[in-house]
């Protein structure tokens, strides 16, 4: 029986993709302390707002996207069109959100 779970052997995509997980997971830690510290919380070790930290953080992981997408050969324009069907939802949830928070008066 063959498996079709074979793992690349190719060092630049195992690069690629290791870079973009560890980008995704610096991410990710930040915004966990973000939602233990607060947006205006201080790193200690750097001196950091957490929205600076996010900032960073957030244009590392854009910019492994970006190589990544010319990398692998990705379609932009179906990669945009991703984001906006996704950037829609997000609005509407929030926009259910916001209603509720009105109704029980937050």
């Amino acid at each position: 029986m063959t498996s079709k779970w074979i793992p690349t052997t190719n060092l630049l995509e195992l690069r690629r993709l290791g870079k973009t997980c560890e980008e995704l997971g610096e991410l990710i830690a930040v915004l966990g302390r973000t939602i233990c510290q607060g947006i205006d919380g201080v790193d200690p070790a750097s001196g950091e707002t957490n929205i600076e930290r996010i900032t960073k953080e957030s244009a590392d992981v854009l910019a492994q996207i970006g190589c990544n997408i010319e990398a692998f050969h990705l379609d932009r324009a179906r990669i945009q069109a991703r984001v906006e069907h996704k950037q829609g939802r997000m609005a509407e949830w929030e926009a259910m959100f916001e209603h509720r928070a009105r109704m029980m008066g937050s």
